[in-house]
């Protein structure tokens, strides 16, 4: 999906080759590139169908994203007492959705619109 490089390039976390994650009840599976225990992109997939209720509820603090698939929300938050941001970004494809979710001192849901455009 996204190799080590490119996400070093755009993250400058230095990542480890991805690793899967199984499905969940809600998803279809993951794949988490470490940093470290704390700074890391993880990358979840969706249905269809699991997507669209990603989109139908309020998130607060989530802005859309324009440009991006059918229709995009992120938002970046701060984790409790650390300076390592969670930048997040929910991106419904029409057929498929994913779920960035990038951690670092530098984290912005700019920095995951760039990964998803490596996508293309």
């Amino acid at each position: 999906m996204l190799d080590v490089a490119t996400i070093d390039s755009i993250t400058s976390l230095s990542v480890a080759p991805g690793r899967k994650i199984s499905a969940g009840s809600s998803d279809t599976g993951a794949c988490l590139w470490a940093a470290t225990t704390s700074l890391a992109l993880q990358v979840t997939s969706f249905t269809e169908t699991q997507i669209a209720p990603k989109f139908a509820v309020t998130r607060p603090g989530f802005k859309d994203v324009a440009d991006i698939g059918s229709r995009a929300i992120g938002a970046t938050t701060t984790l409790p007492g650390t300076a390592i941001k969670i930048a997040s970004l929910f991106v419904d494809f029409g057929t498929y959705g994913l779920l960035f979710a990038l951690n670092s001192p530098t984290a912005s849901v700019d920095q995951d619109v760039q990964l998803v455009e490596k996508l293309k």
